[in-house]
């Protein structure tokens, strides 16, 4: 036989050794232990009615019922913060426990002009949804798809360009997130 062809045996042989050895390997994550209880994603009900992270909610925290928030921007004002649940859910795991968790997003409507959509990150604990990380995505744009890939959350979104009004964001953007020390990190 060649070298050529020892070469190539090798290599066939470390393929189908390998393959099956690093399907079973999740990258970037810790495998989930033998004796971990996974869960599947959180339900649609279950987000609609959790608790966010929101700068906007008084106490720093907004417990949805039926997928809004309403509180009056200040004692006795006219003005209400309305947070609303989007459409927009991604579900897979975020942490590498196994686990199937969520990323939402949340829009803030808060009396002014501007309409202000968040990105979540919500965990599965035990099967309950705990929202640990909220970040700001802009003002008025359009989600156009949200996606978790490998414990990444994926995110593609018209935002306003050069020139744009805000009520009209032409500008595409695909951007990718990771989950951290409770923080959403844009790689």
């Amino acid at each position: 036989m060649t070298i050529r062809g020892v070469l190539w045996t090798g290599l066939i042989w470390a393929w189908v050794f390998l393959c099956p050895v690093m399907g079973c390997v999740h990258y970037g994550q810790r495998p989930p232990s033998g004796d971990a209880v996974t869960h599947g994603p959180p339900s649609r009900e279950a987000l609609a009615n959790a608790e966010y992270l929101s700068e906007f909610a008084s106490g720093g925290k907004a417990r949805l019922k039926d997928g809004s928030y309403r509180e009056k921007a200040a004692p006795g004002s006219a003005i209400d913060i309305v947070i609303t649940l989007s459409d927009r859910q991604a579900f897979g795991d975020l942490d590498g426990d196994g686990s199937e968790d969520a990323a939402v997003i949340l829009i803030v409507q808060s009396g002014g002009s501007g309409t202000f959509y968040y990105l979540c990150a919500v965990l599965n604990e035990e099967g309950a949804p705990v929202n640990v990380a909220t970040l700001f995505l802009g003002d008025r744009i359009q989600i156009r798809n949200l996606s978790v890939w490998s414990g990444q959350i994926e995110i593609d979104m018209l935002v306003q360009g050069p020139g744009d009004p805000m009520v009209k964001p032409t500008r595409e953007v695909h951007q990718t997130y990771y989950l951290a020390n409770k923080r959403l990190i844009r790689q």
